[in-house]
């Protein structure tokens, strides 16, 4: 499978041109895919490609809708009165190909219809945890991880991507967005609670260095946080901890990504989806090849005239006349004991004729001239 996990080897970054050596399909492949791969801080790279089809799919298929209920007034007349908001999600191929639909189903209602009453909070339950074999099988019947790693087994990535600049519609509703601060610590720390559609809600402590970024108690931009171990507090109480980072701060651009895909050391691959005549689900993934460049050889350079060459002799007009009484007027090309090859013009129409020596009746080669010296009065005549 094709590869990319780029590591700084010793005395700087790996070689670079590696883009300029693929063909241009390749290259528009690798710059296409650059915006989704992450490098974190200890070198891995991520690819999130899956990850931002869920996300797509996910705004696609989650709903959040207002209830009436009609009330009766008097005899005759019924007035809708508002129940709240309900959640729902689309019963369609790509939501119970990602396992969207039996995940948020609230238990006990009905999943036939095109839509089904949800709850966005089981999101966790839709994360299927079990690991692809690498061993080239052909399908399976349970979606991909969110995240890949070449150098790393599936479902292992611990950071959550959060996207506050335009949040999912279930991470709109909440007080304070995907990311929220509950109390602040100071010198950078803070107790925060969140969403992100990886891995769903989560809390814990986090580790700021640009505090401009919190702005009344909310996070704003594109945000990846790193792993940073557990904290222990007092009472035997555990938490995770994370490090803030810009998610454009990991980003990479196709220079470094088709330098580290030349080393072999990440992947690229396209997953996909079909739906069977039973409405069983299988994936699939295939290998996305790159092809080198093959540069076309260079046309030969054409030598530069001579100025003291002499001036080329040509002859003047010829006349051909065949046995049928055809004539032509215009110029031997080259001749044999079997062909006449001859040009000639009819308007700004030049042809190439190919006679047989058989079918001339005779040949009338003009007189040799140069082609400046000779004026139209000295030209020969025809014939």
């Amino acid at each position: 499978m094709v590869a990319v996990v780029l590591t700084d080897p010793p005395g700087g970054l790996v070689e670079a041109g590696a883009f300029a050596r693929l063909d241009e399909k390749s290259q528009a492949l690798v710059a296409a895919r650059a915006s989704d791969f992450i490098r974190l801080p200890d070198g891995s790279w991520w690819d999130g490609k899956n990850h931002r089809e869920f996300c797509a799919m996910f705004a696609r298929c989650v709903d959040r809708r207002e209830i009436f209920e009609h009330v009766k007034e008097g005899p005759i007349f019924r007035t809708p009165v508002s129940r709240g908001m309900r959640w729902y999600v689309r019963n369609s191929p790509e939501a119970r190909a990602w396992g969207l639909t039996h995940a948020l189903a609230v238990p006990g209602v009905d999943k036939d219809g095109p839509w089904v009453r949800a709850d966005p909070s089981r999101l966790a339950n839709a994360m299927d945890t079990r690991e692809w074999p690498r061993d080239g099988s052909a399908a399976f019947p349970f979606s991909p991880p969110l995240w890949t790693s070449l150098l790393e087994r599936d479902h292992a990535w611990r950071f959550l991507y959060l996207d506050c600049a335009t949040p999912d519609p279930y991470a709109r509703t909440l007080p304070g967005g995907p990311l929220r601060v509950t109390k602040k610590w100071g010198s950078g720390k803070y107790e925060v609670e969140g969403w992100s559609l990886g891995a769903g809600g989560f809390r814990g402590l986090l580790n700021v260095g640009d505090e401009s970024v919190v702005r009344n108690g909310e996070i704003v931009g594109r945000f990846v946080l790193v792993p940073g171990g557990v904290v222990s507090e007092p009472g035997g109480h555990a938490r995770p901890s994370w490090t803030l980072t810009e998610a454009r701060a990991l980003r990479v651009t196709r220079e470094e990504l088709a330098a580290a895909l030349e080393q072999g050391l990440a992947e690229l691959a396209e997953w996909s989806f079909a739906s069977g005549p039973d409405g069983t689900v299988t994936w699939s993934t295939r290998e996305l090849e790159l092809r080198p460049r093959r540069d076309r050889p260079g046309r030969p350079a054409r030598a530069k005239p001579d100025d003291d060459a002499p001036v080329p002799v040509v002859h003047g007009p010829d006349t051909v006349i065949l046995h049928d009484g055809r004539y032509y007027t215009g110029h031997v090309l080259r001749q044999s004991a079997e062909v006449v090859v001859f040009r000639t013009r009819s308007g700004t129409i030049e042809t190439t004729l190919e006679l047989e020596r058989a079918d001339i009746a005779r040949l009338e080669l003009g007189a040799a001239e140069a082609p400046s010296a000779a004026s139209p009065a000295e030209a020969p005549s025809r014939r």
